[in-house]
């Protein structure tokens, strides 16, 4: 946020900055020159500075022209503000912003917190002529704070993963690990870090238990097996989010899916939103999709309860015969 303003921000074009060139090498260096002044559309602006409504959150009245815009009314973003780019090798990047502003200029602000993203593709956090989406941005660019756009943001963070083989048993659930609790030492450390089943599977007991897959399903591929149940089992299956240290994906809580319905007929149909994403907890996160102990894992282990982590999860069928 621009804080001396009503909804103005300080942001890199609508469709982001390029950290790398045509050439696929990292950028580095001042990219201050890409940096715009833009006014958000949703608080009609006052005087410079003085702004009644500028010492407050959501004080202000609706802006007449709702649509964002840049803002060159008040100098140069280089009077304002310094923007470096330093890449660290490995994928990673570390962005320095400073406030240049002079107190002694007509025009000078503090900066308050920002939200960022990397993405590819269209526009994530504004676009220009457009009227804001309500992702966030009125927050940061009326009252400078960063968390909802940095919760919308992060709630739509992927990175396209292979799965790996996993292991599966139809019979008491709570099998495979239990949230809040330390891994068993069972053999769910070698799937969730390494993406292998076999010992895992080996502990499972049940009207049926195994192991699926052979290799890592990528983007477009699936796994499929066949199970034996009776009325009262439930199924429980893992199977490791591969770009992780330790994730993995598996039914809700820990407790598997019911096979059978209370009339006592076979369950069938997409059962995705059941699943949801778990850290074993067996070894420290990097980040997601970039860490260099990733898949197979090989950091050191600090051990933690099995935790559930944010995710969005696409399709997932139970065949019911």
């Amino acid at each position: 946020m621009f804080v001396f303003s009503n909804d103005w921000f300080f942001g890199t074009h609508q469709l982001g900055l390029d950290l790398y060139d045509s050439a696929g090498l990292p950028i580095s260096g001042d990219v201050t020159n890409e940096i715009l002044l833009l006014d958000a559309g949703t608080e009609a602006d006052e005087t410079f500075m003085t702004g009644p409504n500028q010492s407050g959150p959501n004080a202000g009245s609706d802006d007449p022209d709702q649509k964002a815009r840049v803002v060159d009314s008040v100098g140069a973003v280089s009077d304002f503000i310094s923007v470096t780019v330093t890449p660290e090798g490995d994928g990673e990047f570390t962005v320095s912003g400073a406030n240049v502003s002079d107190q002694s200029a007509d025009y000078w602000t503090p900066m308050a917190p920002g939200a960022f993203t990397v993405h590819q593709g269209r526009a994530p956090i504004y676009r220009l002529s457009k009227e804001n989406k309500g992702r966030g941005l009125e927050a940061l660019a009326e009252d400078g704070n960063p968390a909802p756009p940095a919760d919308w943001l992060g709630q739509r963070a992927v990175v396209a993963s292979p799965l790996a083989p996993g292991a599966y048993v139809a019979g008491p659930d709570g099998q495979i690990f239990q949230v809040g609790a330390a891994d068993a030492g069972r053999g769910l450390e070698a799937l969730a870090e390494d993406g292998s089943p076999g010992a895992l599977a080996g502990t499972l007991i049940g009207t049926d238990a195994g192991s699926f897959g052979s290799a890592p399903a990528f983007p477009g591929e699936s796994y499929q097996f066949e199970v034996t149940a009776r009325p009262g089992n439930h199924l429980d299956f893992a199977t490791m989010l591969v770009q992780s240290n330790d994730w993995f994906m598996a039914p809700e809580d820990g407790d598997g899916l019911s096979l059978f319905r209370n009339n006592g007929r076979p369950r069938q149909g997409n059962v995705t939103r059941h699943l949801a994403v778990y850290d074993a907890g067996t070894e420290v996160d990097e980040p997601f999709g970039f860490g260099l102990n990733q898949a197979p894992g090989r950091a050191a282990r600090t051990p933690v309860p099995t935790r559930a982590v944010s995710s969005r999860l696409r399709t997932s069928t139970l065949d019911g015969t």
